[in-house]
């Protein structure tokens, strides 16, 4: 009987499909330094998350800039993302890989190849349901505030955090997470404005993210490719920085 527990609970401590795949192949920054930087997708039952990584010795770096909710028909999976509000969809071929056929630009001609099963500890970082209502809470938490009838706006950088977006005058734009002196590109598409909103549109995502502008000129994300830890506001880098800009 204590053995038929012990399966039992190693069965129910563990979850029923939880598995981890590959973007790509990994992107080395400096050959001499052995630095590079990855991509790798996490599944797990109706949730998933998506962690960049900044490999440099025995150190690394994480961020989260895609996470939600998974929709599942036949070879198809929907992927439903909390901070974008966008959706990547994903076909599953013989091989349990995944061919992309929409996502953020800087997956275009890549495929998510399967490594292993997941561990319970990829799942632990936190929890996709808080997140969520914490979004919610966010969106309307803006909408409620008095924002300026009209968008102004500067062109040039804007930096949130370890989030930089790049508008530029000739109407193309450029989001990017900075990971020590690299600026690792995630997104790149035209800008344009309507009814008081910035749009940036992704044309493989075939979306457009969302932003604000508050009274002291700041940008503020509604649908956007925020990073798990930061906040909404995106402020202006007065002076241009000497960070690499890298695609992946």
């Amino acid at each position: 009987m204590k053995y038929i527990f012990v399966i039992l609970f190693m069965f129910c401590a563990n979850p029923l499909f939880a598995q981890r795949y590959v973007l790509g192949e990994s992107k080395f920054l400096n050959h001499w330094t052995q630095e590079y930087m990855d991509c790798r997708l996490y599944l797990l039952d109706n949730k998933y998350t998506m962690k960049l990584s900044l490999i440099s010795d025995d150190i690394v770096f994480n961020m989260f800039p895609f996470y939600g909710y998974v929709r599942k028909e036949g070879n198809l999976y929907y992927l439903k993302d909390i901070p974008t509000n966008a959706e990547i969809v994903l076909e599953k071929d013989k091989s349990a890989n995944f061919n992309i056929k929409k996502g953020f630009s800087f997956m275009q001609k890549k495929c998510l190849t399967y490594e292993d099963k997941a561990d319970s500890d990829d799942f632990s970082w936190f929890d996709i349901d808080v997140e969520n209502d914490k979004k919610k809470k966010d969106v309307q938490s803006v909408r409620d505030k008095q924002l300026p009838d009209k968008l102004k706006f500067r062109f040039g950088e804007y930096m949130n955090g370890n989030v930089h977006v790049s508008l530029e005058e000739n109407g193309s734009y450029t989001i990017a997470y900075r990971f020590q002196e690299y600026l690792i590109v995630i997104s790149e598409g035209k800008w344009s404005t309507r009814n008081g909103i910035l749009k940036l549109r992704d044309p493989f995502l075939n979306y457009s993210f969302t932003m604000l502008t508050s009274v002291d000129k700041k940008l503020i994300a509604i649908d956007f490719p925020n990073e798990l830890n930061e906040e909404w506001i995106y402020s202006f880098v007065e002076e241009g920085n000497e960070y690499k800009k890298i695609n992946l």
